[in-house]
């Protein structure tokens, strides 16, 4: 025979069909014997009622004084099952519920790191167009600043070498003076 792992999907299939089929044959034939002995029970019993009289009214008396306890014993239990299953769906919602709340007090933990997270990264991206305008912003006051330093400078040299000419004609006056 071989084993489970040799046998394809079609072969799989058809065993499961071949054991579904058996057990349908099983049960239609537990299911004809039941209702072959059923018959013939019942077959039995209206013999003996009609062969013993005293047997009839005992079972009609039994049958018509058990009728209202066991119906209030049905009545009984589909209450006890109902009150049972409205107990076990309350105490199943009441430990959801704790479990959700216990879990709820991780996952707000952690949505509140990845919240920061995601921030920061968003305020790092909006930041950078903001850095990038106040570098440039930077930089051309920085070269504005260097150029009037520059034209300072040169002014300062203008005047400078204006002076030095002046006090050299002074100089040069002087001495063809003192001359």
């Amino acid at each position: 025979m071989p084993s489970e792992r040799d046998l394809t999907n079609d072969q799989v299939a058809a065993s499961a069909q071949l054991a579904f089929q058996s057990l349908r044959t099983t049960a239609h034939t537990v299911t004809s014997h039941l209702t072959l002995l059923t018959s013939h029970s019942l077959t039995l019993v209206q013999t003996y009622i009609q062969r013993y009289p005293s047997l009839q009214t005992f079972l009609y008396t039994t049958a018509i004084l058990s009728a209202l306890p066991v119906g209030c014993f049905a009545v009984w239990v589909a209450l006890s099952t109902a009150a049972t299953v409205f107990i076990a769906a309350l105490s199943a919602f009441v430990v959801e519920s704790g479990l959700i709340a216990i879990g709820f007090t991780v996952l707000l933990p952690v949505e509140c790191v990845i919240l920061s997270i995601a921030g920061g990264a968003a305020l790092l991206t909006a930041s950078q167009p903001l850095r990038q305008t106040i570098m440039r912003r930077s930089q051309l006051v920085l070269t504005d600043l260097n150029d009037r330093a520059l034209q300072l400078h040169k002014s300062a040299q203008r005047r400078l070498r204006k002076e030095l000419n002046g006090l050299k004609a002074d100089a040069t006056l002087v001495e063809d003076d003192v001359d």
